[in-house]
């Protein structure tokens, strides 16, 4: 997961700097910028974590900047600022999947606290 994590960021990365230097392109960068490198840094965090209870908090941590991601992914999707459309669109399938690869990382922890 963590190769897969590290390329979704670096895509962000290569997205955010060929957005427009207006308003709205700065603004959908840093928000890429922001989140992808959020959500990367929360699972190395996770990465040491001393505890299942934790590593589950540093999970959900960077599965909402994930989410963030999706949503700034969307945006830049939908109002056609000038970028490479097909990278969007090749993060918006990956961060779909790294999406779901975190949320049943939590939902796997979760069943075994219960358990």
């Amino acid at each position: 997961m963590s190769d897969r994590l590290l390329a979704f960021t670096s895509t962000l990365l290569g997205l955010a700097g060929s957005l427009p230097e207006d308003r709205a392109g700065g603004h959908l960068a840093e928000q890429l910028l922001r989140s992808g490198t959020a959500a990367y840094f929360r699972h190395g965090e996770a990465e040491g974590s001393p505890s299942a209870k934790e590593f589950a908090d540093k999970f959900r941590a960077a599965l909402t900047e994930l989410r963030i991601s999706r949503r700034a992914l969307q945006l830049l999707e939908k109002a056609g600022l000038p970028c490479d459309g097909q990278a969007v669109r090749t993060a918006l399938e990956e961060v779909d999947i790294l999406i779901r690869i975190f949320f049943s990382s939590i939902r796997t922890l979760e069943n075994k606290a219960a358990a």
